[in-house]
């Protein structure tokens, strides 16, 4: 069985209701009345809850990334905001958004990303897709009831109703969205230019496009580029790729040069990546975005020179220091002293690399950010220094169980250490005894030691704990399967592929399951799974 699956989780929502307030009362009326209307299109009923996804169980880990962003947990409002908007792809955001979602909880900002992210999730296929879309609509819903001077809520709105298929309608809250808010008619602009691709009004799109390429904000210049590089191929063909590729020589920017870039990068075209970069490095040398660019391309994407990559972040390309920012160093984000942190493991260098990923964060103390650390340590090969470093990101982030559990799934995987990995979930366990996935992660511990007895109980927890919890159940069928307990496999079996259908291929074949092969119901359950 699979190792400790990381699980996404949001406290239950309380029902927050607070009065919107638009210019007009009837604008107010009207987009309650479509609210509803959305609610119904997208099917949503359940407005509380607990936010879990379904993942697939024992050989299927969930993997949310997006080559084109630096994901280290440190970025603002409008940088998650910028890469949800302006890219198809699936952004490593989960746990980000819903820690300051609590943080933050009686901002309308945060549901209205969450929204967003749970409706890509959606699209993309990952996890439970009803519990997805429920949880949209929810998060549209939460954000929009606490709107009262800002546009969040009803573009969430607005959002659901293009996801189901109302294009014009979205388009028109847009509209009046406008007219009461001028100060955020980018942003508005923004999710026109969706929806006008979403509606196949593609030339109006890149049209709407090429306006926003003037607007005075870099990020929103970016973001309406990128949309135009990662739909055109969708929607566009050979017209918007045309524009993202002669971007570099027509319009000759930063801007240009980083969006042509990263449609290469969705293209899988690395090496024309590099050579975009590194020829708009040599046009506009000291463009610090550019050089973070082709840094994590040279590591992250494509580690091919971490020495290049070293350069370009500690010295090459650092704008020179000014009075407000005494220092070279300041300049840099978590993110940076991140990548360097990798470029060292890429040289084979673990003392150095710890020195880069504890400045990382120390500017960003995130659990998030400790995440994605050992997820380099691990890549490379690198476990001990790997839980080195993440009991000194334990000191410094405390009280986070997940870090806890991090380190039982560091000991079981890697170095077989069935104590140490034992005391680290029952630490993990002690500071949230709520969370299903430790259980889960604890059981995973028991049953590569066959100890069947601990691991069965330790799964009951886990779906005792969270209901929802698909890969629980299935663990829990194959360890029931496993001691003889064919009737209350079968039924923890038949739960488990009910919440993630995906699991049906994988029962077929689990020789976990073999007891339970001669029994009809089994054949049912498993009929139709694709064959290996």
């Amino acid at each position: 069985m699979d190792n400790f699956i990381k699980k996404i989780k949001s406290e239950s929502l309380a029902g927050i209701t607070i009065t919107s307030q638009f210019q007009t009362h009837r604008f107010l009326i009207s987009m309650k009345v479509i609210l509803f209307t959305a609610l119904l299109l997208t099917g949503s009923s359940s407005l509380a809850g607990t936010n879990t996804f379904s993942e697939s169980a024992k050989t299927q880990e969930l993997t949310l990334k997006n080559a084109n962003l630096s994901l280290t947990g440190d970025r603002t409002f409008e940088e998650l905001e910028f890469s949800l908007l302006s890219s198809t792809a699936i952004v490593d955001s989960d746990n980000e958004l819903i820690r300051k979602f609590q943080l933050n909880s009686s901002d309308p900002k945060w549901p209205y990303l969450l929204s967003i992210l749970y409706l890509k999730l959606k699209t993309q296929g990952q996890g439970d897709n009803n519990y997805l879309l429920d949880s949209a609509a929810r998060m549209a819903r939460q954000s929009f009831e606490m709107s009262r001077g800002d546009s969040y809520g009803y573009l969430a709105l607005a959002n659901l109703l293009s996801f189901g298929k109302q294009h014009e309608k979205a388009l028109t809250i847009l509209e009046k969205i406008k007219g009461t808010f001028p100060k955020e008619n980018w942003r508005a602009d923004l999710f026109e230019i969706k929806f006008l691709f979403a509606a196949g009004r593609s030339k109006e799109a890149v049209a709407r496009i090429h306006l926003i390429m003037s607007h005075e904000n870099r990020s929103v210049r970016l973001a309406a580029m990128n949309l135009c590089a990662t739909l055109c191929d969708e929607n566009l063909g050979s017209i918007a790729e045309k524009d993202v590729i002669v971007w570099p020589k027509s319009s000759p920017s930063p801007d240009t040069t980083i969006v042509s870039a990263r449609y290469f990068s969705t293209k899988g075209q690395t090496d024309k990546v590099r050579k975009t970069l590194k020829e708009g490095l040599k046009n506009f040398r000291g463009d610090i975005q550019l050089a973070r660019e082709l840094a994590f391309e040279l590591t992250l994407n494509s580690p091919t020179n971490p020495d290049y990559a070293i350069k370009l972040l500690e010295s090459g390309h650092t704008p020179p220091a000014t009075a407000a920012t005494p220092s070279s160093e300041l300049l840099m984000r978590s993110s940076d002293f991140k990548t360097l942190g990798y470029a060292w493991l890429l040289k084979k260098n673990a003392l150095l690399a710890e020195s880069h990923f504890l400045k990382a964060l120390a500017l960003n103390p995130t659990p998030e950010l400790v995440l994605n650390i050992i997820d380099d340590y691990r890549s490379e090969k690198f476990t001990s220094a790997g839980l080195l470093f993440l009991e000194k990101a334990i000191e410094i982030c405390p009280g986070n169980s997940s870090l806890h559990a991090l380190k039982g799934a560091l000991y079981s995987e890697e170095l077989k250490g069935f104590s140490m990995s034992e005391n680290s979930y029952f630490d993990a366990i002690s500071l949230n005894p709520r969370e299903s996935s430790h259980f889960n992660s604890l059981g995973l511990l028991y049953y590569k030691f066959n100890n069947l007895d601990k691991a069965m109980t330790s799964f009951a927890v886990a779906t005792a704990l969270n209901p929802r919890d698909a890969n629980a159940f299935y663990n829990l069928a194959c360890v029931e399967a496993l001691k003889g307990k064919n009737e209350k496999a079968l039924a923890a079996l038949k739960k488990a592929i009910e919440l993630a259908p995906n699991l049906q291929a994988l029962a077929s074949t689990d020789r976990d399951l073999t007891s339970l092969h001669v029994m009809p119901e089994f054949s049912e359950l498993t009929s139709g799974a694709p064959s290996h």
